[in-house]
């Protein structure tokens, strides 16, 4: 799946988008949260699962 997905153009993490850490706040802000799952994520949660995709 990874080889067909730069095959055909993807981006395979952040950097590659020129995602720095530093942007990495603004888009913790701007995640949509929906209720409805078992736990919802933390902002921590959700910027460690970012930094990840770096």
């Amino acid at each position: 799946m990874k080889a067909w997905m730069k095959e055909v153009g993807l981006a395979m993490n952040f950097s590659e988008l020129d995602v720095t850490e530093e942007m990495i706040g603004n888009i913790v802000d701007g995640t949509l949260i929906l209720k409805g799952v078992n736990k919802l994520p933390s902002g921590n949660d959700i910027r460690e699962v970012l930094l990840q995709a770096m």
